[in-house]
């Protein structure tokens, strides 16, 4: 999926990710408990690797297999 974009349009959508999510967890540091955040964003975080490795194709190959 992601070998159709070009590399520079993937670092650009991530910059912009990255600037979104700094801005929103420095607002709700101020108004939420600093462990809440935190398991929050670990969660969005893990939400998006998942999706990432499932659209990937989820590594393949079976159990305890290597592909390198």
């Amino acid at each position: 999926m992601l070998e159709n974009v070009h590399p520079n349009t993937l670092a650009l959508i991530a910059a912009f990710f990255v600037a979104v999510a700094r801005v929103l967890y420095q607002r709700a540091l101020g108004r939420l408990n600093p462990t809440v955040i935190t398991g929050l964003v670990n969660a969005v975080s893990l939400i998006f690797a998942l999706f990432l490795y499932w659209m990937s194709g989820g590594g393949g190959g079976g159990h305890g297999s290597f592909q390198g």
